[in-house]
């Protein structure tokens, strides 16, 4: 199982970095560290992971507020 969870998430990469940053900033209860180790343990670029994986961690709970403050689920 968890050779085909890594799998997936080496083929989606950044994609995958972005997408499991901004769940497990908003709604899933899991830390998106480990996909980033997972990443950098397979040779990706390490400041385009920390850039990618900090500006989403930052931007998701704005998102969020901006949603509720509009009144305007997401």
């Amino acid at each position: 199982m968890f050779e085909s969870l890594e799998s997936i998430l080496v083929n989606y990469g950044y994609i995958g970095l972005f997408l499991a940053s901004f769940l497990a900033s908003t709604i899933l209860p899991f830390g998106s560290e480990v996909i980033l180790m997972l990443l950098v343990d397979k040779k990706f670029n390490i400041p385009a992971l920390i850039i990618i994986a900090s500006v989403v961690i930052f931007l998701a709970p704005v998102l969020v507020i901006i949603s509720v403050l509009r009144e305007d689920p997401l």
